[in-house]
């Protein structure tokens, strides 16, 4: 159980919503109706964008103690999501909430501090996480989540005391989410030996763990041991036929270490069908797998064709978000398409006209026709 809540967390905080209701739902075949997996699988619903699958799925397990208080906060943030939003709901979960966390105890407290944390809302995490180490005496989840919370903070005073509570808490025996932490801390640290050392730790101990065969792939990108990574890559795709990460990776590999076009327009074709299975809703996902070959593929038009797809998919999915119609307007200058261009950073600006992006991809467009006309 410890195992699989690490990789929900992992999963959660990399932003795959889909693997996440698909990992919670293989825990539940195999280690029984648990409520920590049914709200991780109603989460991973909600974030997928099934808003009242997630909303049923959590009314049902809401008076379960251990994950009452963040069902409750998941129901207000699902409500809140909807489209025409319940305030009576809201407001009366809000109540029932702030009754709840006077008594909460330390699981209860351990499960809201985690769940604001999938949120990002570090602040809000940490006083749950502080009241349940204070609860518990010191517990080692606890203090893990604490480190972790100091880790993403992005302040260098939380992130420099992350290693110690790691530490403390590996004293105890390894602990899978405990040893992903320390890895995280080295790579922030831009210590990838050190991270990767961590890494092989958590592959002995943990043989099925795949995010630590993730983490050791792209820690050897890092390092540039690019024969290295690809053989992780194949090691990770037996273990698991479809992972999006090692896909990009050999598709990686064959544009810039190998120069091997096709082989990477192929591959890249290979990680369009596999998100297209995996995560069809996952707007964020679309664009983030097209930035590195867009960017690396010195305007390769069979890439750019792959890469264009995958932002047209992120911007049709989420159509108010400036940043992937900003993104699409760029793919059409890789392109030389200079009217297509510019009718997507207007509509970017149209859909934030604070966008510096978008207005500069204007200025640049209008200067180079300015400069061909001369």
């Amino acid at each position: 159980a410890e195992v699989q809540q690490a990789v929900l967390c992992y999963y959660c905080q990399e932003g795959y919503f889909h693997h996440v209701r698909a990992a919670a739902d293989e825990a539940l075949g195999r280690l029984g109706s648990d409520p920590v997996f049914l709200f991780y699988r109603a989460y991973g619903a909600i974030r997928a964008g099934d808003i009242q699958e997630g909303i049923r799925q959590l009314e049902s397990i809401k008076n379960k103690q251990e994950v009452t208080l963040c069902t409750m906060m998941a129901l207000i943030y699902a409500h809140k999501k909807s489209p025409k939003p319940d305030r009576d709901a809201i407001l009366e979960l809000d109540a029932k909430m702030k009754e709840q966390r006077k008594t909460a105890g330390q699981k209860t407290l351990y499960f809201a501090g985690l769940f604001l944390w999938h949120l990002g809302r570090e602040d809000k995490a940490r006083e749950y996480v502080d009241r349940m180490i204070k609860v518990s005496g010191g517990g080692k989840e606890g203090l893990i989540l604490k480190a972790w919370l100091d880790l993403t903070s992005g302040k260098e005073t939380h992130i420099k005391k992350a290693l110690k509570y790691f530490d403390e808490a590996l004293l105890e025996g390894n602990d899978v989410f405990a040893l992903l932490g320390k890895a995280q801390y080295f790579e922030v640290r831009h210590n990838y030996s050190g991270a990767l050392e961590t890494v092989n730790q958590i592959i002995a101990n943990f043989p099925n763990f795949i995010p630590a065969f993730v983490k050791k792939m792209k820690l050897q990108l890092a390092l540039q041991d690019w024969e290295q990574a690809v053989e992780t890559a194949h090691r990770l795709l037996q273990k698991d036929a479809l992972n999006l990460e090692a896909i990009r990776m050999e598709a990686l590999h064959y544009l810039c270490r190998e120069g091997n076009l096709s082989e990477a327009s192929a591959r890249l074709g290979d990680l369009v069908k596999a998100l297209d299975k995996l995560e069809p809703r996952n707007a964020q996902l679309f664009c983030k797998m097209a930035l590195a070959f867009s960017r690396t593929c010195g305007r390769n038009q069979l890439i750019l064709q792959h890469t264009q797809t995958l932002v047209e998919r992120a911007s049709y999915l989420a159509s108010d978000n400036a940043e992937f119609a900003t993104e699409l307007g760029y793919q059409m200058i890789l392109q030389g398409k200079v009217k297509e261009a510019l009718k997507w950073y207007k509509t970017a600006m149209t859909l934030d006209e604070t966008s510096v992006s978008a207005l500069t991809g204007i200025i640049f467009l209008a200067c180079s026709l300015s400069y061909e006309k001369a």
